[in-house]
């Protein structure tokens, strides 16, 4: 069993064992069960699953979740600042075979126009976003949260718009944007 680091609060944000209030109310993202916070001398912190659930549950699906969670609201942030989504691409280097010393990362960005929302679990023909940017119903930019397994090659074949893939636990500890992997081209 994992550790449990996030959960929701009584307003379905998601919140940091770190910051939480001891004598709240929280919700675990996997089962949905009553979360207790737990913050003494001897352990890390971490949410506990109260007496009435003893079982847990399993800590994959929780980072797997709040990843989507708190991407989606960093995304939305983004846009709503400046109209655009923001990441970092390691530098190729001079050929394929030989990646760039200097380990650079170069800004890019993918610019939304329109009415534009926010989603978790978006349907782009028969495969599904973790998150996605979608305009008019439609996904016009997608994220995959890689946690245990890559996305199938299948599936990253057809995917018809940009779309990348971030490590969650990258997403969970605020750090730079970079793909896994991708489509996006300029």
């Amino acid at each position: 069993m994992s550790t449990l680091n996030l959960a929701l609060d009584h307003q379905g944000m998601l919140v940091s064992v770190l910051t939480a209030p001891r004598r709240a109310k929280y919700i675990c993202l996997g089962c949905g069960g009553a979360l207790l916070v737990k913050r003494g001398e001897q352990r890390a912190a971490h949410f506990a699953h109260d007496a009435s659930h003893p079982g847990g549950c399993s800590g994959e699906s929780v980072t797997h979740l709040a990843a989507k969670r708190l991407l989606r609201s960093q995304v939305e942030a983004e846009l709503v600042q400046d109209r655009s989504v923001r990441w970092a691409q390691c530098c190729p280097g001079v050929d394929v075979t030989q990646r760039c010393r200097m380990r650079t990362t170069l800004a890019q960005a993918y610019e939304v126009e329109g009415r534009w929302s926010v989603q978790e679990e978006v349907a782009h023909g028969h495969y599904r976003f973790d998150v996605a940017v979608v305009v008019g119903g439609q996904a016009v930019f997608g994220f995959e949260v890689f946690h245990r397994h890559q996305i199938p090659d299948e599936k990253a074949a057809g995917l018809a718009v940009p779309w990348l893939e971030l490590v969650g636990e990258d997403i969970l500890e605020f750090k730079p944007r970079v793909p896994f992997r991708g489509s996006y081209k300029q």
